[in-house]
């Protein structure tokens, strides 16, 4: 049985103020384009929303909630999303939904405070163009096997990306499984103006030697930070820390042959 229509807002233009509670029963909300949403410490459950350069503001916590469409350029809390941040629940699913929300939006996106924000699977966090990551001593932890490669990626062709005190870790051994070992950032897959400060990135051990047909194998990953091709241009890092890694830095040979 679905439930009543009124259990989601009539929005139409300009601001709303929303001080209630909303439960939308696994209905969609599609907001109508440059709508401003001004939350009185409410909580909004059950559903998905669908963003259409769309404004947040307030004090909000969404819950079992998914997402679509664009936020327009502001401040984003981690906070507002109901992510776990318990370092044992995956998050990179829900990260990565909102990071597209933001795609190309120039927006900041803010982790919680102290908080360890888990990735596993098959998955990994993917950081989208025109778009700055600022963290308070939280971590983007891998809790097990990813056969991505690495823990955070900028997305390949994403420019404009600046990454400021984020905290890695590549989960160290007891994540490894068989030849591939994990890396911490990866990014040169058509990325300019790249900016890393301030970033520790910790336990990204090298994959286990292996013999495939009668072939040896080096283990590989294990790279703190990996810059995938020449194709990187104007990126800068700074201030950075890399513990317990296999390799700090890597990059592509082409690199080396063009400076």
């Amino acid at each position: 049985h679905k439930p009543p229509q009124s259990t989601i807002p009539k929005i139409i233009t300009g601001v709303l103020t929303i001080r209630q509670a909303i439960d939308f029963h696994w209905d969609t909300l599609v907001l109508p384009n440059k709508i401003a949403l001004d939350f009185r410490r409410v909580s909004i459950q059950n559903g998905t929303v669908i963003f259409n350069d769309t404004k947040l503001s307030g004090s909000v916590f969404f819950k079992n909630v998914s997402f679509g469409g664009k936020l327009a350029k502001q401040t984003v809390y981690a906070s507002w999303f109901g992510l776990h941040g318990d370092g044992v629940k995956d998050d990179s699913r829900a990260l990565n939904a909102l990071f597209s929300c933001i795609e190309g939006q120039y927006c900041t996106f803010v982790f919680n405070e102290n908080r360890d924000y888990a990735v596993s699977g098959h998955s990994h966090v993917e950081i989208c163009r025109n778009t700055t990551v600022k963290n308070k001593n939280a971590r983007i932890v891998l809790k097990d096997y990813s056969d991505i490669g690495s823990v955070v990626i900028i997305k390949e062709g994403a420019d404009s990306v600046t990454i400021n005190g984020l905290i890695i870790n590549g989960g160290g051994k007891g994540v490894i499984v068989g030849n591939s070992g994990q890396n911490g950032l990866s990014l040169g897959l058509s990325n300019n103006d790249i900016c890393v400060v301030d970033v520790q990135i910790d336990d990204c051990i090298r994959g286990i030697d292996t013999k495939l047909g009668g072939v040896f194998l080096y283990g590989d990953g294990g790279k703190g930070i990996q810059i995938e091709n020449a194709s990187c241009v104007n990126c800068i890092f700074n201030g950075f820390t890399i513990n317990n890694c296999s390799i700090a830095i890597s990059s592509h040979k082409s690199n080396h042959e063009t400076g």
